[in-house]
């Protein structure tokens, strides 16, 4: 599996283990991101569910209702401390879960949310890759 950004380079083989994924980069060494990884690391010592990952990633919550669009602007550059963000110009608008099964199939979980972090439409599908020959 490989990691693409629309913020440059090449691209990179993403290594096995817990990466995260914050406002930035692949696994960049912020504060968030560190620590969705080590709640991760701890959720992975669980008997988990699907609906337990969507969860996992509301929390954390942030409401920007009280930040007027121009402050957020100016504040751009640096990174939300939330996992999910509610606001009407700005937030938290799909959470995906996607699994590898022991059996090789891979499951994706799509919940979408609408403004001010409405539940929205949720999307659940399977495939298996077909097998590479050279």
């Amino acid at each position: 599996m490989h990691y693409l950004s629309n913020r440059g380079g090449d691209g990179t083989q993403i290594n096995n283990g817990v990466n995260a994924l914050g406002n930035r980069l692949l696994n960049s060494p912020t504060s968030k991101v560190e620590n969705v990884s080590n709640s991760f690391r701890e959720l992975l010592h669980t008997r988990f569910t699907e609906q337990d990952l969507l969860k996992f990633m509301q929390r954390e919550e942030g409401d920007l209702s009280k930040v007027g669009k121009d402050e957020f602007i100016r504040s751009e550059d640096q990174e939300l401390p939330f996992r999910f963000i509610k606001s009407e110009f700005y937030g938290t608008r799909c959470t995906t879960v996607y699994l590898i099964n022991k059996n090789g199939s891979h499951h994706i979980l799509e919940q979408e949310y609408k403004k001010e972090g409405e539940l929205g439409e949720i999307r659940s599908f399977e495939f298996r890759p077909a097998e590479i020959t050279s």
